[in-house]
């Protein structure tokens, strides 16, 4: 999920803080990381690897690729929110968040696709369709109280 402020602000109140809170602890490593890069800003998502098979699963946060407005996307780096995130293994059912930070060309209120190792996700265009429904009543709520209408 892009943590970008308009897509944060379709969620419910209390995630929206949540996830904000989140993104702004995080400010400190996320402007290294953007200065390193030699960018002014960086795109930041929430991403979680859940293992569903048997056993022991590796992943790897740098092998995530978004395809979007022509090009590909690697992270910049990963920065862990669960505490298993930095061993890069996951048990059975064992889930890991953390947040991937990609150059801020990427797009996501364009259409994207998902790539990890082998495995790929084009979903995406559901998923802004569900946002853009989740903005129009936004618009509609803040109209009916006669706030005027948001921009995004």
């Amino acid at each position: 999920m892009p943590m970008d402020e308009d897509f944060l602000r379709t969620l419910a109140p209390d995630s929206y803080r949540t996830l904000a809170a989140l993104r702004e602890s995080k400010r400190p490593q996320l402007d290294s990381i953007a200065q390193r890069a030699g960018l002014t800003d960086v795109a930041v998502w929430y991403v979680t690897f859940r293992n569903f098979q048997q056993g022991e699963a590796p992943f790897s946060p740098q092998d995530v690729t978004l395809t979007n407005v022509g090009r590909e996307f690697h992270p910049l780096d990963a920065i862990g929110i669960s505490s298993g995130f930095a061993q890069h293994r996951l048990a059975q059912n064992e889930t890991a968040s953390g947040l991937l930070v990609f150059d801020r060309a990427i797009n996501p209120n364009r259409d994207l696709t998902l790539r990890l190792e082998t495995q790929t996700s084009g979903d995406w265009q559901a998923i802004l369709q569900r946002v853009e429904l989740e903005r129009s009543l936004i618009r509609s709520r803040a109209n009916a109280k006669g706030r005027g209408s948001l921009s995004w």
